[in-house]
């Protein structure tokens, strides 16, 4: 069984939640005066967190054996 995870305390937590803040704080959240922008503001935070989850996850194996 596989799982995609991101260990609690880590470096790379802490780099996730950076890099987050910082790509969350660049986009403008003041102009969505209707729906098709408040729509492709709520995409473009879908999309900044996916692709910073894809770029620290570690994708791990787990079996009988693993540790909790």
């Amino acid at each position: 069984m596989h799982r995609i995870v991101l260990k609690c305390d880590s470096k790379e937590e802490a780099v996730f939640v950076l890099s987050v803040s910082e790509e969350l704080s660049q986009l403008d959240f003041y102009t969505p005066n209707s729906v098709t922008s408040l729509d492709s503001l709520s995409e473009a935070i879908s999309r900044l967190i996916a692709d910073c989850w894809a770029t620290y996850i570690k994708r791990i194996m787990v079996t009988t054996q693993s540790k909790k």
